[in-house]
């Protein structure tokens, strides 16, 4: 009670309360205001009635000062008019009235709960702004807030409710928190509710919900082709114990924000239990080095009950690093793969082969070359040991294969391109056209040719481009056809070749016509490599066949362009053909070749002992059944070797081809 009120002499004759004005709530059907200080008008005029003793059609007051309450009744005609009490009787029927204060909601909260379908009434000036404790134990202190123009947000905001187990939030204009938050900052130019958010407390003894997460063994990529993408995956969630199907349905749950991931959540309610589908997409760009990405799921909107917050994780892997966070390759993405390795994006990134992947072999064009002059690829690819099989290309384009050209700084290893058959133009490769970085470890098995007057093919590589790209630790068993640079491996090394093998048969036509004076095609041909002006060293040539022949055109010329000799009949060539090397300008070291290999007239290339030349070093077939037949370099890690067989990779020799069983 007011301090004032019990001070009746004090009053003195004018009983006039100089206090704030409070707008009060209808109470008898019509609105009242007075110059009283507490909010309990209406029940101080029921209060009056009772002591007046019967009901009123409209009943007056008139005290000494200005006090003047007015209601109404339905159905009753008697007036009661009290004029001019004695102040002494005034304070005592007040003090009776006040006395009902404590039983009566306060009449300073609005007529109507507000809401979005309650709105809210309220006659008084500027914008009323209620508190509500959104199922709190305590109100907040107060309850409501005016703003007067020309201010346009409260002056501060209450002292917030209490819940038990729970911690307060702050403000928000939902009651399930997806509205905006309301802070003292907040503009104000309506009537508003807003309400308090809460969460569980650690330690609130309320019922414990279970939460049981099945995470998704998806792996989210860049990768993205046509209607194909691996950026998204979904995971569930399910929560269990409520009480009942209305507060299972009421349920939410949260997703923290996680950079480079969207989150989409969908509820499937059954029974007491709600069911959670998480959707999280992958932007594709962010990285994410430890190649998972943590977020935590927090239940929301559970009166009642205690939910703590968990966190699960989805596997994610950027392809921004080699290994771990290179992106998995199998037979259900490769082409996917073949697509998006050759944009922007994808020519940079880092891929991993995990098992053995099958293409199409019913199409002649089964693949598109990754990487251009302009656009090389620049990322790695590590094939685990794993095999591509029936690699198919047929064009007339230049840098073509697997890879058609790949940068300085690329790698591609520990892997096998099998069953291949690529015909294509100038710089052409079972598994890489250009190289200007690193193959090792690789191998190739198939057919390999290309029709362009100026081609250089290999069977594993078409051209090892620069000084610093290598070709090691690799082999082919391809045949091998071509026009100018012509290898069982290599067409043409710039960089290092090393530690490598080829058996397959090697052949090269050439078919320009014209007479003298025309321009001439240059053929070297070699059992490893048709040119060298690099380094080749610790290999073998184990080829069959090297076989160069001319239909229709000139006899190749030698190295100054001399001797070149016009023939209208089909001839073998001996010039510019080697077991090893076709032609070299450059290093060889510590070579050897297949003492039996023979030319396209059947007679035997070379009898030559020099490990360094274009001949190579003799290894007869009696040589070739045991380990000292081969360099010390293709015995040893990363090859497999055993008697009676060629060294092989990935721990697998090779079965001997017929011609050196």
């Amino acid at each position: 009670m007011d301090a004032g009120l019990q001070s009746g002499p004090a009053l003195g004759a004018q009983a006039a309360l100089y206090l704030p004005t409070y707008a009060t709530p209808k109470a008898h059907g019509v609105w009242l205001w007075c110059l009283f200080p507490t909010p309990c008008v209406g029940v101080v005029l029921n209060k009056l009635d009772y002591m007046a003793g019967t009901t009123q059609e409209e009943s007056t007051m008139e005290p000494t000062g200005n006090i003047k309450l007015s209601t109404s009744k339905a159905n009753a005609s008697k007036e009661f008019s009290v004029k001019r009490f004695a102040l002494g009787t005034l304070c005592v029927l007040l003090a009776m009235a006040l006395g009902a204060c404590s039983e009566e909601s306060s009449p300073s909260s609005p007529s109507s709960p507000g809401g979005r379908d309650n709105p809210i009434e309220w006659d008084g000036e500027g914008f009323l702004v209620i508190f509500d404790e959104n199922g709190g134990d305590t109100p907040a202190n107060p309850q409501n807030k005016i703003v007067l123009p020309p201010e346009t947000t409260v002056d501060a905001l209450p002292e917030p409710p209490t819940r038990e187990g729970h911690n307060f939030l702050g403000w928000n204009m939902e009651a399930d928190g997806s509205g905006m938050p309301f802070t003292a900052n907040t503009p104000v130019s309506e009537h508003l509710r807003v309400y308090a958010q809460w969460e569980l407390s650690s330690s609130s003894g309320l019922p414990q919900l279970k939460v049981s997460i099945n995470p998704s063994a998806d792996i989210l990529t860049p990768i993205i082709a046509g209607t194909y993408s691996e950026r998204s995956t979904t995971l569930g969630v399910v929560v269990s114990g409520f009480a009942n199907a209305a507060e299972a349905n009421n349920a939410r749950l949260s997703v923290s924000v996680t950079n480079g991931l969207a989150f989409t959540v969908e509820s499937n309610p059954s029974g007491n239990t709600q069911n959670f589908n998480i959707v999280v997409r992958y932007d594709g760009e962010t990285a994410f080095p430890p190649g998972v990405a943590t977020f935590s799921l927090s239940l929301i909107h559970i009166p009642g009950y205690e939910a703590e917050t968990r966190t699960t994780t989805v596997n994610i892997r950027d392809g921004l690093a080699a290994g771990e966070r290179a992106i998995p390759l199998n037979e259900d993405n490769i082409l996917s793969f073949n697509s998006y390795a050759r944009t922007a994006d994808g020519l940079v990134r880092h891929y991993r082969l995990t098992g053995d992947v099958n293409l199409n072999t019913s199409s002649t064009n089964n693949w598109t070359a990754i990487g251009t002059s302009a656009a090389p690829f620049m990322g790695s690819l590590n094939g685990g040991g794993h095999a591509l099989y029936g690699l198919r290309i047929s064009n007339s384009s230049s840098h073509q294969g697997l890879f058609g050209y790949i940068g300085e700084g690329a790698v591609i290893e520990n892997l096998g391109v099998t069953d291949v058959n690529v015909s294509a133009g100038q710089y052409t490769g079972g598994l890489v056209g250009w190289n200007s970085g690193t193959v090792q470890n690789c191998y190739a098995t198939g057919v390999v040719s290309s029709s362009s007057d100026w081609s250089y093919v290999g069977g594993l590589v078409g051209v090892n481009g620069i000084a610093g790209s290598r070709v090691q630790n690799s082999y082919a068993t391809t045949n091998v056809t071509g026009r100018r640079y012509t290898g069982g491996l290599v067409g043409h090394n710039h960089g290092t070749v090393e530690h490598v093998y080829a058996t397959g048969l090697v052949s090269a036509t050439s078919t320009l016509n014209g007479g003298y004076g025309s321009s001439i095609a240059y053929t070297s041909v070699g059992g490893l490599m048709g040119g060298n002006n690099g380094t080749l060293r610790n290999s073998l040539a184990l080829n069959s066949r090297v076989n160069v022949s001319y239909q229709n055109g000139y006899r190749a010329c030698d190295s100054y362009g001399n001797n070149c000799n016009y023939v209208s009949t089909t001839e073998c060539a001996t010039n510019e053909v080697g077991r090893v090397v076709g032609s070299n300008t450059a290093t060889l070291l510590n070579n050897a070749a297949y003492s039996g290999m023979l030319n396209c007239s059947g007679a035997t290339l070379s009898s030559s002992t020099n490990a360094n030349s274009t001949q190579g070093d003799n290894r007869a077939l009696s040589a070739l059944q045991v380990a000292g037949g081969f360099p010390e370099a293709l015995r040893t890690t990363p090859w497999a070797y055993q008697p009676n067989h060629l060294p092989g990779l990935f721990g697998q020799p090779v079965l001997m081809p017929a011609h050196i069983q």
